[in-house]
């Protein structure tokens, strides 16, 4: 059997359906880093995506926009959300199909970020690998789809190992791989900004900002007022805003002398902005506590931050709690400023506050060498390598 290059191999990256290509999001995201990987490693590939999109996307990568966003959809035709999403949905299957078929010679591989498009799955192409991409909590519709899909013949893949142990064990096994996201290190900056002594420390939050509060932004700030009495410290709250009653909301009390909102942060600015921090604050939690009850009132686990990934390259050392396992922070060594959210349930909150902050005391006098904390963050060139090597490991086994 002649050994397939990655020249001859077209990869079709389906992009969230729900939002363009972008700078923020996980998914979102991916599709653009993975594309430009890929493309490096020497793949002819297309991104099958939204109109409009944000970011960088090398010349090499072919951008096929395939409708419009779900919000212009609705705007436009004044349907509701569910309507809007399935429209996306399709769109991007469809257009792929068309695609496969004009150029049945070659060989294609599929990389779909989304489970909208799994019903569509065998209608594709006969012979192609399918591979879909789990960057969402798992639920037990979407576990049931995954599992239609595998039946097909798609693989899925899990971006962390503590994802895939936790499908597994609530769910049934169902991942095939893993494969770990990565940050592109060049568009942050190499230039770092070093704790000095006794100087007040600056924490700060880069995530965006959601009605349930899944990125604890109101445990930072709480957290940082703990640590005040303890060490002059500040914070600063940066992130997009889903809309003005969600700012006043959950940002506006937050907000003093010392903790301020500095916008949405993107590119150059967001790669000065961390830099210039001394601790990062990641405390993700599931949504909505209510202390009175003593619970959460919605379920989120992050997947594979790429924000902890993109501080800790910067040099900035992120307190995070063990949401979705804080898997960049025990990559890179740094489980001990991981705080565990259960001790809001057997401790209370203010324990849980208490020892966010005296992490965030202990990560701003935290002594590492930079090249080797990088050594421990995954980049887009790593993601780039492993997908190349499981895209032609499938074509080799047809």
């Amino acid at each position: 059997m002649k050994k397939i290059e990655c020249g001859e191999v077209t990869v079709a990256i389906m992009a969230t359906p729900k939002s363009p290509v972008g700078e923020t999001g996980g998914g979102e995201v991916f599709s653009g880093t993975l594309a430009n990987a890929l493309a490096g490693q020497g793949f002819p590939v297309r991104i099958y995506g939204q109109e409009n999109p944000q970011g960088d996307i090398a010349e090499s990568v072919t951008y096929m926009e395939t409708s419009p966003t779900t919000d212009e959809i609705m705007a436009r035709d004044k349907v509701c959300l569910r309507k809007a999403i399935n429209e996306t949905g399709v769109a991007a299957p469809l257009r792929l199909s068309m695609d496969i078929a004009k150029t049945s010679n070659r060989n294609w591989v599929v990389i779909d970020n989304d489970t909208i498009s799994a019903p569509l799955a065998p209608l594709i192409a006969q012979n192609i690998p399918h591979i879909f991409v789990q960057h969402s909590n798992m639920t037990p519709h979407t576990y049931t789809i995954y599992e239609r899909a595998r039946a097909s013949g798609a693989k899925v893949i899990a971006i962390a190992d503590y994802q895939r142990e936790t499908v597994a064990a609530h769910f049934g096994t169902l991942h095939d791989a893993t494969i770990k996201n990565g940050i592109d290190v060049r568009k942050l900056s190499q230039q770092t900004v070093p704790y000095q002594w006794g100087e007040p420390i600056r924490v700060g939050t880069l995530s965006r900002i959601e009605t349930t509060d899944i990125k604890g932004i109101r445990f930072a700030a709480m957290a940082v007022e703990k640590l005040r009495a303890m060490h002059p410290a500040s914070l600063t709250i940066a992130g997009p805003v889903q809309d003005r009653s969600v700012y006043d909301a959950l940002v506006g009390p937050c907000l003093n002398a010392h903790t301020t909102y500095v916008g949405e942060k993107r590119g150059n600015d967001k790669a000065a902005y961390i830099s210039d921090l001394h601790v990062g604050a990641a405390l993700s939690n599931p949504g909505d506590w209510d202390d009175r009850r003593g619970d959460f009132g919605s379920w989120f686990a992050e997947g594979n931050s790429l924000a902890l990934h993109e501080m800790i390259y910067s040099g900035t050392v992120p307190v995070s709690t063990d949401s979705g396992g804080a898997e960049p922070m025990v990559d890179a060594g740094l489980e001990n400023f991981v705080v565990p959210l259960d001790i809001i349930q057997t401790e209370g909150l203010d324990a849980f506050i208490c020892l966010a902050a005296q992490r965030m005391l202990e990560a701003a006098y935290y002594s590492i060498a930079l090249p080797e904390l990088r050594s421990r963050v995954r980049t887009t060139e790593d993601v780039g390598r492993d997908y190349g090597e499981y895209i032609l490991s499938l074509l080799g086994s047809q």
